[in-house]
Parts: C-alpha cells; structure tokens; sequence
C-alpha cells in the first residue's frame, strides 16, 4: 500500500504531471523539459527527482547532460497510470500545447547538449566558478590587530 501511496504523491502536482506526459512522447533531455515547461532547470530537476523516487521515470547521463524517460510498468496499478497518462491526458490543453512544444524546440533532439555547450562559458562547463575569498568582517579583521600591550 506505501508503494501506491508514493506513486500517487508523485502524481499529484501538475508539473509532474506534464513532465510524464511528455515522457510518453519518449526520452528527453532536461534542457528539452526547460524549454517546453518554460521553468528553470533547478525546478524540473527537483519534480524529476520526485518522479525517479517513486519508480516513474529512469535517468541516464551523457557528458553533463540528464536524459529522462518512463520507466517499464512494474506492477498493474504502475501500468493503468501509464494507460491513463497516455490516454486521458494527452486531451487536456495544457498537455496538448506542451507536445507541440516539443518540436518547437529550438535545439534539435540530437544534438541539444553539444550546442548548449558550446554557447556557455568554458567556467560554466566544468561545473563551477572561480573560487574569491571571503571579505573579511569588521570583527574578524579586528581580531587580527595585535593589541597594545596594557590595553583591556
């Protein structure tokens, strides 16, 4: 029963349920669901996580980039949600609107995270920025003065 409960936790916000009835579409790339969804990659990233917790949807990484898709039913209950995602959703608006986003694309399915890295900074590639020290604080900059001999 736990099992059914997460998968219909999972299932209960709207933007994961987008997310899955794009992946009935098939395998997509993260930058893909960004566009499509037109939401910051940290917020699809986190609905995704919540989809991979509850056993929907698998991941599988090339270079820096996540690819996602759904994942083969694993008991009755998992395959009559696929049914119903790929039947009674695929006739909401929303949805409707977000399946044709996807050739909209403006990256191509093949090549999409070749030509995003190419267009971001060579920093942004390696997965962080230069590190700058800290300012010092008033007080740690104080505690660094020597003091004067009988000063309190």
């Amino acid at each position: 029963m736990k099992e059914a409960a997460a998968l219909f936790s999972a299932l209960s916000d709207e933007t994961r349920l987008r997310i899955l009835s794009l992946l009935v579409q098939g395998e997509l790339c993260v930058c893909h669901l960004e566009e499509i969804l037109q939401m910051p990659q940290s917020k699809v990233s986190r609905h995704l996580m919540v989809l991979r917790h509850a056993g929907l949807v698998a991941c599988r990484r090339e270079g820096t980039w996540m690819h996602y898709s759904l994942l083969e039913p694993k008991d009755d209950l998992h395959a009559r949600v696929i049914d119903c995602l790929r039947t009674c959703l695929q006739e909401t608006p929303q949805v409707r609107s977000d399946v044709r986003r996807i050739a909209d694309c403006s990256v191509p399915a093949k090549n999409c995270c070749e030509d995003r890295e190419k267009k971001l900074p060579k920093r942004s590639r390696r997965g962080s920025a230069p590190r700058v020290a800290p300012a010092l604080s008033s007080r740690s900059a104080r505690s660094r003065i020597p003091k004067k001999e009988g000063a309190a």
